[in-house]
C-alpha cells in the first residue's frame, strides 16, 4: 500500500504545529520517530482523518484522503496511545459493543485466545496499560484493515509486553497490514519499521529506508587532549575531543590516542549528523 503526504501543514491557535511534511512509501511499516512536541500524535490523527490540515495532500493507493476521507476509513484501524475502551465493562463487553458498531458478528473468547487477553469479568479499567494495548489492537483489527496506525503503540509499557506486541505487528506485517506507527522508540523502528520518517518541532529531518541508516557503523570516542587535523571532531571540552569514526578506522584511533570512552551512535544522532554532512 502506497502512503504519499505532500507539503502537509497544521497549525492550532496560530501556533505552526506540521510545516510541509512530505514522504512517500510503499514499505509494509512506517514508522515516525521523534520527541515529544515533535508532531507526530497530530499527523497521524490526519493520516487517521480524525484532523483535517490546513494544506497539503495525501493518497493511499488511489484514494485522496483529504477528499474522501470515509473511503479510507473502510479500510482503516486506528488505535490512540491511550486506550479508548469503555472502562467500567470487562473485555468482552467491549469486543462486543465495538462489533455492534461496525456490525460485526465475532467471538469474543476466540479474539482474546488469539491475542493472549485473559478472559476476566472485571472492568477493563483494573487491567494493565499492555493489556487494554492488546484489547485496543485487537479491536482495530475486527474489520480487518488494509491499513493500521498506532500512535506510540508501546509507551509505558513493559519489556514483555513490548515484545508481545511486537511480534504481532510483525505478524500482521507478514499477513499483508500496512502499519503506520509513531514513536519515541529507536530499538521499536528498529524492530518493526522498513521505511523512516525523523521529526522534529514540526518537521521531516529524515525521510527514507531504514537500510539506508548505518546502525551500529559509526562511534564517537572521547579521546585526552587534541586532535589530528584529518581526524572528524564532534566537539572539544575541557582539554578533552570527542572524535566521530566507523567501525573499520576504530581500531587505528584506539591506538594512536588515550581513550576515555567509546559509544555506538544512534539512529537519531546519526540523521543530525547527515544533515549536518558529517556523515
Amino acid at each position: 500500500m502506497k502512503v504519499a503526504c505532500e507539503n502537509i501543514s497544521k497549525s492550532f491557535s496560530n501556533k505552526k504545529v506540521l510545516e510541509d511534511i512530505t514522504f512517500e512509501s510503499e514499505e509494509k511499516c512506517i514508522a515516525i520517530l521523534g520527541a515529544n512536541s515533535a508532531g507526530k500524535s497530530t499527523l497521524l490523527k490526519i493520516l487517521a482523518t480524525i484532523l483535517k490540515p490546513d494544506r497539503g495532500t495525501i493518497r493511499v493507493d488511489q484514494i485522496d484522503l483529504i477528499k474522501r476521507p470515509q473511503k479510507l476509513r473502510e479500510i482503516l484501524g486506528f488505535v490512540p496511545e491511550n486506550p479508548a475502551l469503555l472502562k467500567e465493562l470487562n473485555v468482552a463487553e467491549n469486543i462486543r459493543h465495538f462489533a455492534g458498531l461496525r456490525k460485526l458478528k465475532v467471538n469474543p473468547n476466540q479474539i482474546m485466545e488469539r491475542f493472549c487477553i485473559p478472559y476476566t469479568k472485571n472492568p477493563v479499567r483494573t487491567l494493565s496499560k499492555g493489556i487494554q494495548q492488546r484489547l485496543m489492537i485487537a479491536i482495530a483489527l475486527m474489520t480487518n484493515p488494509k491499513l493500521l496506525i498506532l500512535d506510540e503503540p508501546t509507551s509505558g509499557l513493559d519489556r514483555e509486553s513490548k515484545e508481545f506486541l511486537w511480534k504481532l505487528l510483525i505478524q500482521m506485517k507478514d499477513e499483508g497490514t500496512t502499519i503506520l506507527l509513531s514513536t519515541h522508540d529507536e530499538e521499536e523502528v528498529l524492530t518493526l519499521a522498513d521505511y523512516l520518517v525523523v521529526m522534529n518541532e514540526g518537521k521531516v529531518l529524515f525521510r527514507g529506508c531504514t537500510r539506508e541508516i548505518q546502525i551500529g557503523k559509526f562511534y564517537a570516542v572521547q579521546v585526552q587532549g587534541a586532535a589530528d587535523s584529518q581526524e572528524r571532531v564532534l566537539f572539544n571540552l575541557n582539554g578533552k575531543t570527542v572524535l566521530l569514526t566507523n567501525s573499520e578506522e576504530l581500531p587505528q584511533l584506539i591506538s594512536q590516542h588515550r581513550v576515555l570512552s567509546v559509544r555506538s551512535i544512534g539512529l537519531r544522532e546519526l540523521v543530525e549528523l547527515r544533515n549536518k554532512h558529517l556523515l
